[in-house]
C-alpha cells in the first residue's frame, strides 16, 4: 500500500432551504488493536478536509421520488459532490491487517458515517399523494426510499400540483423509527370549497412573566386560524394573537415582615430586592424604616420571706424585676403580683406556749385522688389540732410536694409544723389515668365483642370486666396491654345469657422500685345477651 492513493468520495445534499451545512471528512491508516499507522518519524497516517454544502433553494418544487410533474425548478438541489484523497507515504510503517478507516463529521462535531457503516439501521420511507377524502390523486406515483433509523423528516411540499392546492401533511417531523412509515401529501381541488373544522383556543392572560393570547379558532384540516367561530376572519399574522408578558411593576413602597423587606410587583405581587433588615442601634431598619420590637426580659431578684412574730406580722417570698419594677409569686415570673399590699401576709403570732403535734385530730388532703389532665397537681392540705381549729398554712406548718405531680403515679406530701407546733406528716395523693367508656357490645355465639374509646395518653392498657350480676359479684377480668387495642372478644360463656360488661385504663408505674399499676374508674356498665 505505500505510495497508493486513496479516495473517500460522495455525494451529500442539504435539504434545508434555509442554512447551509459545513461537513468534515476524516481518513486515517487504522491497526488492528485500533491504534493509527505512522511513518518512520512517526507522524499519524491521516488527513482532513471541510467541506461547504449549499443550501437548497429549488425545496419548495421537489416531489420526493413520485409526483410526475416537476415545475418552475432551477434545479438549485443543494447537491455537492465532496472528495478526500490520501496518498500513503511511502515510509509507511504498515502491518498486516492493516485497515483504512474514515468518519463523516457535521459542524458541531456529531460523527455522520463512519467505517463501520454497515451496522447502521435504516427504515423505509413512502411517500403519498391524496385528496381530502383519502383517494388516490391521478397521474401521480408513490414513491420509497430509505433513510436512517431516527431520521426526522423535513420536507417542504410544493403548494400546488396540477391544478390541487396543498392542505396538509402527515407523517413528517418526528423521527423515522418502524419500516413502513408514510408520508402524505392532501390537496384539494382550487375550486372545491373547504369547510372549515374549527376548534377554539381559549384565551389566556399574560402573566408577568408569561406570554399570553386572545381567544381564536384553528381549522383541523386547513391549519388556517381565525378570529370568529364561523372561519370568516382569517387571521394572517399569528402572532397577533400573542399577548406578550409586560414584565413585573414594582412599587417604590417597602413591604416588611419581621425579617426581610421588599418592593412588590403591583400585579402579581412578587417579591422584589428582598433582603433581610439592617437595624441600626436604635433597633429600627436603616432601608425600610422597620421596628424590631424588643421583648422585655425579667431580672427577677427574690425578696425573702419574712416571718411572723408574736408582734409583727410577716411575709412570704417573692421576686422583684429590677427592669419593670413588676412582682411576681415565681422565679420564672409567671404570676405577676397586682397587689402587693394584700399579698402573702403572715398574720402575727399570738403568745402561747409551744406545743407538740404528735397525734393531731386531723392531718389530711382534700384529695388523695385525682384524674390526669395534663397539669401540675396540687391537693390543698387541711389541719386541726385537737380542738378543732384550723391550723393556718406558713404560719402554722408548710407544705413540700413531691417533683413530676403531672403525670399518673403516687405522690409524697410532706407536712412539716413550726411556730408552737412541731413534727412531720407525709401524705400521698394519686394521680390516676383518664377513664374509657364502651362504645359497641356485641353479642355473638356464647361469646361478645366489646370495643371502647382509645385513651392512649398516660395510659399502659385496658381492663374489662363482665358478671351476670349487675353488681358484679363473682366478676371476671380480663386484661388489654396495650393502649392502642379498642376491643376484646370475650368467648366461652353461657348462651343465651345476660352480662354485665365495664372497662377501664391502667398505666404501670415504678414506685420505690417496685411495679404496680394505678387504674382509673370504671366506665359505665353495660348488658349484652350472648346468642344460643
Amino acid at each position: 500500500m505505500n505510495g497508493k492513493k486513496i479516495e473517500l468520495r460522495t455525494v451529500i445534499q442539504n435539504i434545508s432551504d434555509k442554512n447551509a451545512r459545513q461537513l468534515k471528512f476524516k481518513m486515517w491508516i487504522k491497526h488492528s488493536d485500533g491504534s493509527v499507522a505512522t511513518d518512520s518519524s512517526g507522524n499519524p497516517l491521516q488527513t482532513v478536509q471541510t467541506f461547504d454544502i449549499p443550501v437548497w433553494n429549488d425545496k419548495a418544487n421537489f416531489w420526493p421520488l413520485g409526483a410526475l410533474d416537476h415545475i418552475k425548478s432551477d434545479f438549485n438541489s443543494g447537491l455537492k459532490s465532496c472528495s478526500l484523497i490520501y496518498q500513503i507515504p511511502s515510509d509507511a510503517q504498515l502491518k498486516s491487517g492493516d485497515t483504512v478507516a474514515f468518519q463523516v463529521l457535521d459542524e458541531n462535531g456529531n460523527v455522520l458515517a463512519d467505517d463501520n457503516t454497515e451496522t447502521q439501521r435504516y427504515t423505509t420511507v413512502s411517500i403519498q399523494y391524496k385528496f381530502e377524502d383519502g383517494s388516490e390523486i391521478p397521474n401521480t406515483a408513490g414513491g420509497t426510499f430509505t433513510v436512517p433509523y431516527g431520521t426526522k423528516l423535513d420536507l417542504t411540499p410544493a403548494k400546488t400540483l396540477y391544478d390541487y392546492e396543498f392542505i396538509k401533511v402527515d407523517g413528517l417531523n418526528k423521527p423515522i423509527v418502524s419500516d413502513g412509515t408514510v408520508v402524505t401529501y392532501y390537496y384539494k381541488n382550487k375550486n372545491e370549497e373547504h369547510t372549515h373544522n374549527l376548534t377554539l383556543v381559549a384565551a389566556k392572560a399574560a402573566t408577568c412573566t408569561t406570554a399570553g393570547n386572545s381567544a381564536y379558532y384553528t381549522c383541523d384540516g386547513c391549519d388556517k386560524w381565525f378570529a370568529d367561530a364561523t372561519g370568516s376572519v382569517e387571521i394572517t399574522d399569528k402572532t397577533s394573537v400573542k399577548i406578550p408578558a409586560p414584565g413585573h411593576t414594582a412599587g417604590t413602597e417597602w413591604k416588611s415582615d419581621d425579617t426581610n423587606h421588599w418592593h412588590e410587583c403591583s400585579r402579581c405581587h412578587d417579591k422584589k430586592d428582598e433582603a433581610a433588615h439592617d437595624y441600626g442601634s436604635d433597633n429600627v431598619c436603616d432601608t425600610c424604616g422597620y421596628y424590631k420590637t424588643v421583648p422585655h426580659t425579667h431580672n427577677l431578684t427574690l425578696v425573702a420571706a419574712k416571718a411572723a412574730t408574736c408582734t409583727e406580722g410577716g411575709k412570704e417570698a417573692y421576686y422583684k424585676c429590677e427592669g419593670c419594677g413588676k412582682f411576681y409569686e415565681d422565679v420564672l415570673g409567671t404570676k405577676e403580683i397586682t397587689d402587693l399590699a394584700s399579698w402573702g401576709n403572715i398574720a402575727k403570732i399570738a403568745h402561747t406556749t409551744k406545743q407538740t403535734v404528735t397525734k393531731a385530730s386531723s392531718i389530711k388532703l382534700k384529695a388523695t385522688s385525682l384524674t390526669y389532665n395534663g397539669k401540675v397537681r396540687t391537693p390543698k392540705v387541711i389541719v386541726k389540732d385537737r380542738t378543732g381549729k384550723t391550723l393556718v398554712k406558713n404560719t402554722d406548718y408548710t407544705v413540700s410536694y413531691a417533683k413530676g405531680r403531672k403525670y399518673v403515679g403516687k405522690y409524697a406530701v410532706k407536712i412539716t409544723f413550726k411556730g408552737k407546733y412541731s413534727g412531720t406528716k407525709t401524705l400521698y395523693f394519686t394521680i390516676k389515668p383518664k377513664a374509657t367508656s364502651i362504645s359497641s357490645l356485641k353479642a355473638g355465639s356464647k361469646k361478645f365483642t366489646v370495643k371502647w374509646k382509645k385513651q392512649a395518653t398516660q395510659t399502659t392498657g385496658y381492663q374489662v370486666q363482665y358478671s351476670a350480676s349487675s353488681k358484679f359479684s363473682k366478676a371476671k377480668t380480663v386484661t388489654v396491654g396495650k393502649n392502642t387495642t379498642v376491643s376484646k372478644k370475650i368467648s366461652k360463656l353461657s348462651g343465651k345469657k345476660k352480662y354485665y360488661v365495664r372497662v377501664r385504663t391502667y398505666k404501670t408505674v415504678k414506685i420505690n422500685g417496685k411495679s404496680i399499676r394505678i387504674y382509673s374508674g370504671w366506665s359505665k356498665a353495660k348488658t349484652v345477651t350472648t346468642k344460643k
